[in-house]
């Protein structure tokens, strides 16, 4: 099942080339994808039925089947991540949640969609011109807009490869380290202190750090 997560992308992107057909000055229509095919043969017409046939078996019917199987299971799956990873009946679905926050259990039907969208449906809309161009714009828009807001992914990583355009907020920030500055009195030499580790060292520290005098 795991091999559907793929499969639909890549059978979306091919059938759906079978739909846009290009008008010439003289009004003949050849295929977009192929101007050795003419769109006013009967030929034609017959593989855009079996395309439309064919976007309902692989990318229509794949997302229903996850929609299907994550609302089906979506009580187990909002658990603690401990708990439901102990659960055997989730095992063939880890696939579809395991990514994800228990609480967004739903987020791979999301996911899938806009895969679909951005590889298949996208190439259907009058390819090379500034309306496909606008409408991938806005699909991108509108996924980077879901996934900040959601943050859906375990691994902040996973939000921040998803989401390029925008930073988290709630990523954490780093606290900087304070360090003290003493003078040693036998010496006169400068030795540094960290009270929140304890540690003592006659190298002044470096990096990320802000050094105080010790008044």
């Amino acid at each position: 099942m795991m091999g559907t997560l793929q499969t639909p992308s890549c059978f979306t992107t091919t059938i759906f080339k079978v739909f846009p057909c290009d008008e010439l000055d003289n009004g003949t229509e050849f295929l977009h994808a192929d101007y050795s095919l003419s769109c006013q043969d009967a030929s034609h017409k017959a593989w855009v039925a079996y395309g439309a046939v064919m976007v309902l078996v692989y990318p229509v019917g794949v997302l229903c089947m996850y929609a299907g199987l994550l609302f089906k299971n979506r009580a187990s799956i909002n658990r603690p991540v401990k708990e439901r990873e102990k659960d055997e009946e989730l095992a063939g679905l880890v696939f579809l949640f395991e990514p994800y926050q228990p609480k967004y259990w739903w987020f791979e039907i999301f996911e899938t969609a806009r895969r679909l969208m951005m590889t298949g449906l996208l190439g259907a809309v009058d390819p090379g011109s500034d309306v496909q161009l606008g409408t991938g714009v806005l699909m991108a828009f509108v996924s980077t807009v879901v996934v900040a807001t959601c943050q859906p992914y375990r691994e902040q990583r996973d939000t921040l490869v998803s989401n390029p355009m925008g930073r988290p907020s709630a990523a954490p920030r780093t606290q900087k380290q304070v360090w003290l500055e003493h003078k040693d009195e036998s010496s006169g030499e400068p030795y540094f202190s960290n009270e929140k580790t304890g540690e003592v060292t006659w190298e002044r520290p470096v990096g990320d750090v802000d050094v105080v005098p010790d008044m």
